[in-house]
């Protein structure tokens, strides 16, 4: 579970609590993101989910949304890259199949122009399900 702060100045914290049992806190985590440069306004025309298709490609079938929620990216935190822009994005995790292949993913589009910023991918032959 967790809970996003905006704070003064353009700087963002989000907590994480993790949870099992219902009850029981595993752990805790947090991050804390000072923005240097604003935080680009969002598309309302942007089509999600029509970027997802034409990145998925011909001959995908069963595509459904599981959850999406907007979030703050910040590429040098992830160490993907050394890029210290905080980018608003649309997180969107969706799960279809192609031919004996199950995809499990997380899609990280940008909510400003649709860019595929990141994608973390979960896939499996359908007999390990």
């Amino acid at each position: 579970r967790g809970v996003k702060f905006s704070l003064s100045g353009g700087t963002v914290a989000r907590v994480h609590i993790h949870v099992r049992n219902d009850n029981e806190i595993y752990n805790i985590s947090s991050t804390l993101l000072n923005n240097t440069s604003p935080i680009a306004t969002p598309s309302a025309t942007i089509n999600f989910m029509n970027i997802i298709k034409n990145h998925l490609g011909n001959g995908v079938s069963n595509l459904k949304t599981i959850e999406q929620e907007p979030m703050i990216l910040n590429k040098e935190l992830l160490g993907l890259e050394q890029d210290e822009t905080n980018y608003y994005v649309m997180r969107i995790h969706i799960k279809a199949s192609r031919e004996q292949l199950f995809i499990d993913r997380n899609y990280f589009i940008s909510a400003t122009n649709g860019e595929i910023l990141n994608m973390i991918d979960y896939a499996f032959n359908e007999n390990s399900q």
